[in-house]
């Protein structure tokens, strides 16, 4: 609503009444509201009578300080994104994971380790004397068992596979944070521009007050009472609605700085350039343009077809990480095959004893042995392992389409909830806004000219405050849509939040 048209009428509807504001209407003259309407439409602080030349200048330079400033919002969330990424405790844990997995598969290519023996052999219980008895000795022994057929190198494999799907997992982390931060970086925005607007029309509820008042003290006109309660009421309602949005501000910030702020439980330091850069974003009123990172209209094309969905979901991580997990339960089923083959093992041993008691030397003995089972009996046993890896792999089979139906009916969800944000965002641009204008300024001149009802004013300004509001939550609800688009498309955590470099404005 242009502001000095709603003060110009204020201003007339007091001077109906008789009410004495000199100061006030002297301050609005017709030359100066000229002016203040020139301000609103150009931003410029030209007064109406300035050389176009001038005027076109201005703009330049304002329009490059608005590119910078975008410019510097943009960089300014994506190095929050950067930021929160670094203090994620979870994405270190998965480091750690992996390296741990990685070890475990060098520890399994190892064969197990000898066993080695020290015993006394058939010593005499009557005298326990080692030379008494010929066959007495002291024996010293070491076995090996190896592993069953190829089963150390398929189990090494499997184990490195199990390692491969944490790099997916750290990158799909990745892609969460930088949705959710920003998301959350929209709710503060959203938040900081309904308390902007609620300050911006709380003068003109507080002008509709007085005007109520000034009304109702005079003999002129029709202003009852109620009409000035209702003004007041209206305003009290207003700072509760201020309240309640700032709560909602306090909320999304506190969720905000729980991705950007680091964990004092892992020693962690904290980041002074966190709150510069919250600082920066909190003074800045420019909404970004979020931008996809595949083509609308490519995906709209395919929004029917689910194999083509399933293609370009199928190179994200959410996929990718699923296809190690299968590769290392199909070396499950190898592996439960090995139990059919023998296990092998080597043994050796050494006697030592003591020459008889007559003084006749008694030569050492020394034994070398092969042992090996026999999986014989296999039905209860090692058909039934096969049979379980079997049914793992096909579970990890049937999980990968389960999440490929889960993102897909996603992708559609997405599409569609943003093909009717669009509809709504060009209505209310189009349409409803400047409508909603128009009906609270024929309210205002019907009630300025005694033909109309201040209930009416007061619905019709609130109606398109309402509006207004609802205009700044569509625009924000679109770009929460694409960052969510991009998250279902991305491969790569930088591909969630893009920009296109242009101003959104209220589009």
């Amino acid at each position: 609503m242009n502001l000095s048209w709603f003060t110009r009428h204020l201003l007339s509807c007091l001077v109906v009444t008789g009410f004495s504001w000199h100061s006030a209407a002297s301050s609005f003259s017709e030359e100066k509201v000229a002016n203040l309407a020139t301000l609103s439409t150009t931003g410029s602080y030209l007064l109406a009578d300035n050389k176009s030349r001038e005027q076109t200048q201005f703009l330049v330079v304002k329009n490059n300080r608005l590119n910078d400033t975008q410019y510097q919002l943009e960089l300014a969330l994506e190095k929050m994104i950067q930021i929160a990424i670094s203090y994620d405790p979870l994405i270190q844990g998965s480091h750690y994971q992996q390296q741990s997995t990685n070890a475990m598969a060098v520890a399994a290519s190892s064969e197990s380790d000898p066993n080695f023996s020290v015993s006394a052999a058939n010593l005499p219980v009557d005298s326990f004397d080692f030379s008494q008895e010929a066959m007495t000795q002291l024996k010293v022994g070491i076995s090996q068992q190896f592993s069953r057929g190829n089963s150390l190198t398929l189990k090494q494999r499997q184990l490195e596979l199990f390692g491969e799907q944490y790099a997916f997992q750290i990158e799909q982390r990745k892609k969460l944070i930088a949705k959710n931060v920003g998301q959350l970086w929209l709710d503060n925005y959203l938040a900081r521009e309904k308390i902007h607007l609620i300050n911006s029309n709380r003068s003109l509820f507080e002008q509709l007050v007085e005007v109520s008042q000034a009304r109702y003290s005079s003999v002129i006109g029709k202003t009852r009472q109620q009409d000035v309660v209702r003004a007041q009421l209206e305003l009290i309602r207003l700072d509760d609605r201020l309240t309640t949005i700032k709560q909602s501000h306090d909320t999304a910030q506190e969720e905000l700085l729980k991705w950007t702020t680091p964990s004092v439980f892992i020693g962690e330091r904290k980041n002074d350039e966190v709150g510069n850069l919250k600082e920066a974003m909190e003074k800045n009123h420019t909404l970004p343009k979020f931008n996809l990172i595949k083509p609308y209209n490519d995906l709209d094309k395919k929004l029917n077809n689910d194999y083509e969905l399933f293609e370009l979901l199928s190179k994200t991580p959410e996929m990718k990480l699923i296809e190690p997990i299968i590769a290392a339960r199909n070396m499950e089923i190898d592996i439960a095959k090995q139990n059919y083959k023998p296990q092998w093992g080597v043994n050796a041993s050494y006697g030592f004893r003591d020459d008889s008691t007559t003084g006749l030397n008694r030569p050492d003995f020394f034994s070398i042995g092969i042992t090996f089972d026999l999986p014989l009996f296999t039905g209860n046993k090692q058909d039934q392992q096969v049979k379980s890896a079997i049914a793992m792999s096909s579970r990890e089979k049937t999980n990968k389409w389960l999440v490929a139906r889960n993102l897909i009916v996603k992708l559609k969800s997405e599409l569609k909830k943003l093909k009717r944000l669009n509809e709504r965002s060009l209505l209310y641009k189009n349409r409803l806004m400047s409508q909603m204008q128009q009906q609270s300024e024929a309210a205002l001149t019907a009630y300025t000219h005694g033909d109309g009802d201040f209930s009416e004013v007061v619905r019709a300004r609130i109606a398109q405050l309402d509006t207004e509001i609802d205009q700044k939550v569509i625009l924000v609800e679109r770009a929460k849509s694409l960052i969510s688009l991009n998250y279902l498309l991305a491969t790569k955590f930088n591909e969630i939040v893009v920009f296109s470099r242009e101003r959104i404005g209220n589009e």
